[in-house]
């Protein structure tokens, strides 16, 4: 599985797209992709809504070079 880790305290960045995980604002650090074995994941955060997850796609889509 990939992940990406976040921070509430990162610059904007057209490749930090914006979320809210557990009612706290904060960045996705996409240039910290990394892949993990789904065994090492241990707890649930949330997911993303409609707006984060397009937000997501776009910034993935920028970051490996697509548009």
């Amino acid at each position: 599985m990939t992940v990406a880790p976040t921070s509430a305290s990162a610059r904007a960045s057209l490749t930090r797209p914006e979320a809210e995980i557990e009612g706290q604002k904060c960045r996705i650090l996409l240039e910290q992709m990394l892949a993990v074995d789904v065994s090492r994941l241990t707890s649930w955060i949330g997911v993303l809504d409609d707006r984060e997850m397009e937000a997501l796609d776009d910034a993935l889509r920028l970051y490996h070079g697509l548009i």
